[in-house]
């Protein structure tokens, strides 16, 4: 039989490889071009074993990874949050406490009215000083607990894990899948909605917000004006 390549000369050999029987010569030339296609695949593994090491070299300074520098800003953008919510929580506690001062003020200032308009009219009569007593008693005491009113409610169910969380390619993939099926569920169903005398439910979110920061000012009792006698 002829070589399979110069299909010229009786082929001798046989390649294992592809099965093909060559000449000496093509087995020569064929030999050839499987050692440099070798080469070239050695080459490629090196290649390979540089971006490796690179690799391997940039994963441990998490300054040059985009994920960690997303999860720094996303960090900071949440210590940034954080403090905007505590200074409003602080300023409304300043006006609170303010608007309290501001209330036993004018209370005190409306019995100073009352007792020196008794003392100029020389009214010591023993039911108008009990009155005068009983509001002083009650001013002292409002004074001594006007700080106690105020209540800061913090929600402490916050789950953590949550808030942020890592998902690779196939995770992703994954997630869209779900989306989208899921929208089309929600398109179907839309579709099928059976209306009762021709009003229109639209669908409303059920996502409420977990971790905020609520300020409760209840247990506040606000104080009672004094009328003068």
């Amino acid at each position: 039989m002829k070589c399979q390549l110069c299909n010229e000369k009786k082929g001798s050999t046989r390649c294992e490889g592809c099965d093909m029987l060559l000449c000496l010569v093509c087995m020569t030339t064929h030999q050839t071009e499987l050692m440099e296609q070798f080469q070239q695949l050695l080459n490629m593994r090196n290649e390979l074993k540089e971006s490796s090491d690179l690799a391997e070299k940039v994963s441990q300074d998490q300054t040059k990874l985009s994920c960690f520098i997303e999860i720094n800003r996303w960090e900071q953008d949440s210590i940034v949050h954080i403090r905007e919510v505590a200074n409003k929580i602080r300023s409304n506690i300043t006006i609170i406490m303010t608007k309290n001062l501001e209330d036993i003020r004018t209370q005190l200032e409306q019995l100073s009215v009352t007792m020196q308009q008794q003392q100029k009219e020389e009214n010591y009569l023993e039911n108008e000083l009990a009155k005068i007593k009983t509001q002083l008693t009650q001013l002292k005491e409002t004074i001594s607990h006007v700080n106690e009113k105020i209540h800061v409610v913090i929600a402490n169910n916050i789950n953590w894990d949550t808030l942020i969380h890592v998902m690779q390619d196939q995770d992703l993939i994954e997630l869209d899948c779900n989306r989208n099926r899921l929208q089309y569920r929600r398109k179907d169903l839309s579709n099928n909605r059976i209306t009762t005398n021709q009003h229109c439910f639209h669908e409303r979110s059920a996502f409420r917000p977990t971790n905020t920061l609520r300020f409760n000012s209840n247990g506040f009792t606000p104080f009672r004006p004094i009328t003068p006698v």
